[in-house]
């Protein structure tokens, strides 16, 4: 694992990938947040562009294209809508697409139920509250705090935590942006992509796993399929990764994966070459 620093640029590097790819092909992940999207202080004004989506469209109708989301399944089916996409919501916990089992390992509306049930416990803990907004997701739930309406994070989390001890299959995680509940379950991105890998691209299939995402959220990712396929840190690097390639920003990303579409139709540079 490397530093930021010390990372190769995938698109300086794009002849070496594309002979890796030259006998196989790709069964491509790909994070939303920060790698299809800029990271934004409002998720819901996180968008990809439009070459972005153009180019996801195409992808999908070439090879099995994957998004992955702390997003619930459904908001982020909504976000992106292109025929053919699977979609790998809650950090890859309930995952849908053609050829693929049920994602997670308890039901999904058992989770839906609980996650609702907390919801409503901290809507009346918080009430009077001004600046928490509680943000129910399918089966996580996150906390957003305005730091202009005066209110105290330490605080917040203190009710979280008084609120959450009567959920003891449920935990609290810490990122980014802000508070997150989740299931507790040993689970995170990096199990996700192996098991989907294991139903979309089993030994023999041909397929090679690659893998855009951020830093540090998608690190488990990075670390699974390091030995198994290539992966793609978009972004700032806060900590040590075990990416291969890096990608300044969403745009390069774009640009990575429109050369990818011409490797894919066997025209490389006559399509749509971007830099």
């Amino acid at each position: 694992m490397v530093q930021d620093r010390r990372l190769p640029s995938a698109l300086d590097r794009w002849p070496r990938i594309r002979d890796r790819l030259q006998s196989q092909q790709p069964l491509f992940f790909l994070s939303y947040d920060g790698a299809l999207a800029p990271l934004v202080s409002r998720e819901d004004m996180a968008v990809p562009s439009r070459g972005m989506k153009e180019a996801l469209r195409q992808l999908a109708g070439l090879c099995p294209t994957v998004i992955v989301s702390r997003r619930g399944r459904q908001d982020l089916a909504s976000m992106v809508d292109i025929d053919g996409l699977y979609h790998a919501g809650s950090d890859g916990l309930d995952f849908s697409g053609p050829g693929l089992s049920s994602g997670g390992t308890r039901a999904m509306s058992e989770w839906v139920v609980e996650i609702r049930s907390l919801a409503a416990d901290l809507v009346r803990a918080f009430l009077g509250t001004n600046g928490v907004l509680v943000d129910p997701r399918d089966i996580t739930l996150c906390l957003h705090l305005d730091p202009a309406a005066g209110v105290r994070p330490d605080e917040v989390e203190r009710t979280l935590d008084s609120v959450l001890r009567r959920y003891p299959r449920l935990q609290k995680i810490r990122d980014r942006d802000g508070l997150r509940v989740r299931p507790r379950l040993a689970w995170d991105r990096g199990r996700a992509a192996a098991r989907i890998a294991a139903e979309l691209a089993p030994p023999g299939s041909g397929r090679f796993p690659l893998y855009a995402g951020t830093n540090p959220a998608d690190e488990a990712a990075f670390q699974t399929l390091s030995d198994k396929g290539l992966t793609f840190v978009v972004g700032a690097v806060e900590s040590v990764t075990a990416a291969h390639y890096r990608l300044q920003h969403p745009n390069q990303l774009e640009s990575l994966l429109f050369r990818l579409l011409d490797h894919l139709r066997g025209a490389e540079g006559g399509l749509r070459q971007r830099r």
